[in-house]
């Protein structure tokens, strides 16, 4: 799955996508979404909404805090959320 940058999907919109996915499932894209939960230095708005749909309904993340982006003009590095498990 794929979130733009400044897409801003509802918890809601995502669930509902959730709950179609026989368990278990393994949920991958690329969010755009930042949180400490899975090691980023920063939180945005879909970050935290993220861990809302992950702590509310019992998901597992699999992202180990290492850097998954790096910019290619700064050589920045940044976390974003890759996937998540529901047994």
């Amino acid at each position: 799955m794929y979130i733009p940058p400044h897409a801003t999907p509802t918890e809601q919109e995502i669930e509902d996508l959730i709950l179609q996915l026989p368990t278990p499932f393994i949920f991958m894209g690329d969010f755009n979404a930042h949180h400490s939960l899975w090691g980023s230095q920063k939180q945005n708005q879909k970050g935290r909404l993220i861990e809302d749909i992950i702590l509310n309904n019992d998901i597992t993340l699999l992202n180990t805090k290492q850097s998954t982006y790096i910019h290619p003009a700064m050589g920045s590095l940044s976390s974003t959320l890759r996937c998540v498990l529901k047994q």
